[in-house]
């Protein structure tokens, strides 16, 4: 902005009459003086004026943003990848848990799965065996049974009255062995105890082994022989337990073992 000053117009000589050379100097310096006046004043008017027009000019411009510190971004990257990185680990020490969770459960489930495998088969060792014992031990009591049942055929088909030594065999059997109808009277003697709860099918039968006192009293009684069929297997037991002692032989004794073979039909 430029501010226009008027030049001064020049001072006009002039003298009074009369007046002396000295006393026109002096009027001449006084109006040299005058006439400087006017100029330093508008002088300093114009500087004001210059520095107004540029302060003006400096508060109408925006201050340019300030500049954001290189450091605050630097920092603020580093703290987004620590979190990145700590929220990575997590994630795989998540991941890593389950899959060991999953391969402990898995071994589980094997470990268990080889156990039931193991028990069963050790149930179905265990099994056979028993089966084999069972029959094998089955085998035995009928071989033991047979030879019991042939030496008492032998004994009953003595004849009553043989009066032959203790190793006598034939028409001359043993004199202390039964007569030929004591075992029909042994049956005759249990049958009456002997009730059927329920029918038999068939004609089953058991064999008995009794153990008596010299008095008759029965000592024991012991299946040697399952007929096949439970029901009548423990008709015959409890008939035994009822009928509590056997009957005398023809010559008052009572043997102290005696084999007996029970059936419905019999």
């Amino acid at each position: 902005m430029t501010t226009e000053t008027t030049p001064p117009a020049p001072a006009a000589e002039s003298t009074t009459p009369g007046s002396t050379p000295a006393a026109a100097s002096s009027a001449s310096s006084a109006t040299a003086a005058t006439s400087t006046a006017p100029l330093v004043s508008a002088s300093a008017a114009a500087a004001n004026a210059s520095k107004t027009a540029a302060a003006a000019a400096a508060s109408a411009t925006p201050p340019p943003p300030a500049a954001t510190p290189a450091t605050d971004t630097t920092a603020a990257s580093r703290t987004a990848d620590a979190e990145a990185a700590r929220q990575a680990a997590q994630r795989k020490a998540r991941e890593k848990a389950a899959r060991e969770k999953a391969e402990r459960e898995k071994a589980e489930r094997e470990k268990a799965m080889a156990e039931a495998a193991r028990q069963e088969k050790l149930a179905k060792e265990a099994e056979a065996r028993r089966a084999k014992d069972a029959a094998e031990r089955a085998q035995r009591e009928e071989v033991a049974l047979a030879a019991q049942r042939e030496a008492y055929l032998k004994r009953i088909q003595g004849q009553a009255g043989a009066t032959g030594a203790p190793d006598s065999t034939g028409t001359a059997a043993q004199s202390s062995g039964p007569s030929a109808n004591y075992a029909g009277r042994i049956r005759a003697r249990i049958k009456p105890n002997i009730v059927l709860t329920d029918n038999v099918p068939g004609n089953p039968v058991a064999t008995v082994e009794v153990r008596c006192a010299a008095d008759g009293t029965i000592v024991s009684r012991k299946l040697v022989k399952s007929s096949g069929s439970a029901l009548w297997d423990e008709t015959v037991l409890r008939a035994i337990d009822r009928t509590e002692t056997l009957p005398r032989d023809v010559d008052g004794r009572v043997p102290s073992t005696v084999i007996i073979v029970f059936n419905p039909r019999g």
